[in-house]
């Protein structure tokens, strides 16, 4: 009897030992179907988010092919004749230096102007309209100008801020009809200009980086201002008003006065204008390609 009860708890001892490793064999093929299903899971996310990506991607790629065949190439190959060359370097002015500028002439007040300029021994820069010469008489002020030994810019041809910035491509058919109509006048090809309304105005908010960098890109030097008559800007400005904010800027280094080629205001306070800064020691000067710009900063 006892040889039977021997037999039976060794049998009960091995069913007892052998039920764990049943329950960790179970276990163990839960955490690996556990850890495919997981690698499954990530996998597909991971393809899925690659796939997205390259469809971003291609979009992406696709929208800047757009903007730069259909848009930038299209009135890059524009004119393809006006370019200039832009300078390698500009020129560092030690002391102080004044530059005179006077917009939208030529006009019936060149003359004094020029006079006045004669008179002082002064070189000038005249950024000039292409309205103004359909008169043949300014067309031959053009001329005097040049022949003087001032500088031409380009200021606009039609001076109508919707129509000139309504496109890049606008902005520049109005500048290929101002450059072509000043160098059959004066045989210069212009390689400095101003924009109307300075680079950055409520005309051109929308496209104003884009002119900046096809005019930059096609060699044409653009020059705003840090100082100004305010001639046009305040129409009750008396000609004292002008003289004081043509004046308010002389301790600058540099500076480039803004005045207006069609209206006797300023041509009045120039002889003054002139020997108040020849007095506080300045030099004056006409721009040239090669004169470091003065330009409104922008993003």
């Amino acid at each position: 009897m006892r040889l039977c009860n021997d037999n039976k708890d060794k049998t009960n001892h091995i069913s007892n030992t052998s039920a764990p490793k049943h329950h960790y064999l179970f276990i163990l093929a839960i955490i690996l179907i556990l850890a495919i299903f997981s690698n499954i899971f990530f996998a597909t996310k991971y393809y899925n988010a690659k796939k997205e990506i390259s469809e971003l991607q291609k979009h992406s790629e696709e929208k800047q092919k757009v903007l730069t065949s259909s848009v930038e190439l299209k009135y890059q190959s524009l004119y393809k004749e006006m370019y200039s060359k832009y300078p390698d370097h500009f020129d560092k002015r030690h002391g102080k230096t004044l530059y005179l500028t006077f917009d939208d002439g030529p006009s019936v007040f060149t003359d004094s102007i020029l006079k006045t300029l004669k008179e002082k021994n002064i070189k000038a820069t005249f950024f000039v309209t292409g309205v103004t010469l359909k008169n043949p008489e300014n067309k031959e002020r053009l001329r005097l100008i040049a022949k003087a030994g001032h500088t031409i810019g380009l200021h606009t041809n039609c001076h109508i801020y919707r129509q000139i910035y309504s496109s890049v491509e606008d902005y520049l058919a109005d500048f290929y009809f101002i450059w072509v109509k000043v160098k059959d006048i004066t045989g210069i090809e212009p390689k400095i200009f101003r924009f109307p309304g300075g680079s950055i105005n409520n005309y051109n908010a929308n496209i104003y980086q884009q002119l900046i960098a096809e005019m930059t890109r096609r060699g044409f030097v653009y020059y705003d201002w840090n100082a100004s008559g305010n001639d046009t800007v305040i129409k009750t400005a008396t000609s004292s008003d002008i003289y004081n904010y043509c004046t308010t800027t002389k301790n600058r280094n540099n500076i480039i006065l803004l005045l207006h080629d069609s209206n006797k205001k300023a041509e009045i306070v120039l002889p003054k204008v002139i020997d108040f800064y020849i007095k506080n020691g300045y030099e004056i000067l006409p721009l040239t390609e090669n004169v470091k710009p003065i330009t409104w900063n922008y993003r």
